[in-house]
């Protein structure tokens, strides 16, 4: 049995998609690759227009939120080191390049955004202020009090640390305290 050849008429949206699709793959190979770490372009992050941008390089902010964890034996509340790294690994691996933390990260953490090319949008935590709906004015000021300086001691912490994109302080107010709030 004998085959014909195809006109290349009918091959060529065939050798079109494949050239298309051979181009993601290798578009899709590239980032993956540089968002690893080892491409990662060291030093601070700055403003570049609407995005940001280090050493030159365009940071692409692609983000995945990690925590919180019960505490583990020195009182962080992030898994054990080891789980932590092969988490941070998989992140990266996965196309990731910020993680948003819910608590201060803890020097694994850091060591492991670093390894894994990965920046930290770091939470600030401290006793939660949402249940002080109709506290006094001085326990209102105590808690606003403690914020301040649980702030000031991250920002003392990190400061400087290349990996750490941002801070983020507060959290989303839950919907039961909004509807107290406004009498809805």
């Amino acid at each position: 049995m004998s085959t014909l050849p195809l006109s290349s008429s009918l091959t060529a949206p065939i050798d079109d998609a494949r050239a298309r699709v051979e181009e993601e793959i290798q578009r899709h190979s590239s980032f993956v690759a540089s968002s690893q770490g080892a491409a990662r372009a060291r030093g601070p992050v700055q403003v570049d227009g609407k995005f940001f941008s280090c050493g030159g390089e365009r940071l692409h902010v692609r983000g995945v939120t990690y925590g919180t964890f019960r505490p583990r034996a020195d009182g962080d509340l992030y898994p054990p080191p080891a789980r932590l790294d092969a988490d941070f690994q998989a992140i990266a691996h996965n196309g990731f390049t910020v993680v948003r933390t819910y608590v201060e990260p803890p020097d694994d953490a850091l060591t492991a955004a670093e390894r894994y090319g990965l920046r930290l949008i770091a939470g600030v935590f401290w006793p939660d202020w949402r249940y002080l709906v109709g506290a006094s004015r001085r326990q209102a000021r105590r808690v606003a009090h403690e914020a301040e300086e649980a702030v000031r001691r991250a920002a003392r912490i990190l400061r400087g640390n290349d990996d750490v994109l941002a801070l983020c302080v507060g959290n989303e107010i839950p919907a039961d305290v909004v509807r107290k709030l406004t009498g809805g």
